[in-house]
């Protein structure tokens, strides 16, 4: 079954909960001549009067003057990394804007959303650490999430660069047992959150492997799933 045949309409409150706050969204404004803008934002969350608000778009003024305006019409499309993972669009309207202190977008929350799945299979949030090893040097990530075929990780922003489709290998130690897991693959989406670079990774067949050896390991700990204490 293809993506398109597996889009859903949602609830946009619904879908605004899958974004996750200070994560990059793509906007796309259409102005009443015609004229169509893209650029790059933060979703910064939603407030108590049906609002979406947004970090104004390091954008040259004579931008902000030509296609932020009151009125017009914005859609929006977001990743959301949580469950199967999924492209999140929706169209909206620009409400406010706001220049001090901070530069933020009011945007309304539209009724609906369009959903679509990424992933053939759910992942789990995990707390866990691991170590990426790259030609030069070793780096510290922190795995949000994980599934028999794939996982997200992250590092700070100041990190060492990872290219798309690189390849790369993550040790996962088991404190207790002290035993060691694996992760081969290839880095498959690169998005950044806040002050963190976020990566998927899709498992070759011996990350799948060690996947699925590390998985019986785990257990849930109110927040996801870690190594028993």
């Amino acid at each position: 079954m293809s993506n398109k045949d597996r889009e859903k309409l949602i609830p946009g409150a619904q879908g605004a909960l899958l974004i996750k706050n200070s994560s990059i969204v793509t906007i796309s404004i259409k102005t009443p001549l015609g004229r169509i803008f893209r650029c790059e934002t933060v979703f910064i969350g939603t407030d108590s009067h049906d609002y979406l608000l947004l970090e104004m778009p390091s954008i040259p003024k004579k931008d902000i003057d030509m296609y932020l305006l009151e009125g017009f019409n914005i859609s929006i499309k977001a990743i959301s990394d949580r469950g199967e993972g999924a492209i999140i669009r929706f169209a909206s309207r620009i409400e406010h804007l706001i220049f001090k202190p901070i530069g933020l977008l009011a945007i309304s929350l539209p009724h609906s959303m369009l959903s679509t799945p990424l992933r053939s299979e759910p992942r789990f949030e995990v707390t866990l650490q691991g170590k990426v090893i790259l030609p030069e040097r070793q780096l510290l990530v922190e795995l949000k999430n994980l599934s028999h075929k794939g996982c997200c990780f992250q590092h700070s922003i100041h990190g060492p660069e990872i290219n798309l489709d690189q390849k790369v290998d993550i040790f996962i130690t088991n404190p207790r047992l002290k035993t060691y897991f694996q992760l081969s693959g290839s880095i498959k989406s690169i998005n950044r959150v806040g002050v963190f670079c976020q990566y998927g990774v899709m498992f070759d067949p011996q990350g799948c492997s060690d996947t699925k050896l590390l998985l019986k390991q785990l257990v849930f700990d109110g927040v996801g799933l870690s190594f028993k204490k």
